[in-house]
């Protein structure tokens, strides 16, 4: 379900996914971490066709960042020296809905730290995906260390809660990341 804001709690996505909106599809999907692939595959398009590409940023490598499972399907981000997207790509096991793809179509999933605008995709060697382009070009990082540090802060950030402060008059205070949380299991789960 959309919250008021137009936009899919990450803890919803599966279910949404899976909900029967769309007409679903058999998850050609992946069983194993789509990673390795992902990274052969652009490097091919790299050597092929992108080499000569003014967007293309000579210092940035091909890499899969941080894919791991996540809400029944499998997330990460693709950098390539000419993008950094973040991607949802479907697991083996899990259905996953027929999406038309268009600028048009575009949905929008809330994670801890805010809300991502996805497309959804279709690709002859990948199949249906979400992507969320979060740099292109990736002109500005000058080196792949860099870029690829910007990425896994991203990914660590989508999985990081945002705790503010509440002073006593109820007035939120500078926001603070989960790792700095103190509070118990029990004052968290019985208030």
């Amino acid at each position: 379900m959309m919250t008021e804001t137009g936009f899919l709690p990450a803890n919803q996505v599966s279910g949404v996914l899976n909900s029967g909106t769309a007409p679903m599809v058999a998850a050609v999907g992946y069983g194993e971490n789509p990673a390795p692939r992902l990274e052969a595959l652009y490097r091919k398009i790299y050597l092929d066709r992108m080499q000569d590409v003014p967007v293309v940023n000579p210092a940035i490598e091909v890499e899969a960042i941080g894919f791991h499972e996540w809400e029944g399907h499998w997330l990460g981000i693709l950098l390539t020296p000419w993008f950094m997207n973040l991607l949802v790509l479907p697991k083996i096991g899990s259905p996953w809905p027929a999406l038309k793809t268009g600028k048009d179509q575009a949905i929008a999933i809330e994670f801890p730290h805010g809300s991502y605008r996805f497309l959804p995709r279709m690709d002859e060697e990948l199949g249906s995906y979400l992507c969320c382009s979060l740099a292109s070009p990736v002109k500005e990082w000058r080196s792949h260390i860099e870029a690829a540090k910007t990425a896994r802060d991203v990914m660590q950030m989508l999985k990081t809660l945002p705790v503010k402060n509440v002073q006593d008059d109820g007035d939120e205070t500078t926001p603070q990341t989960a790792s700095g949380c103190s509070i118990s299991r029990r004052a968290f789960l019985g208030g």
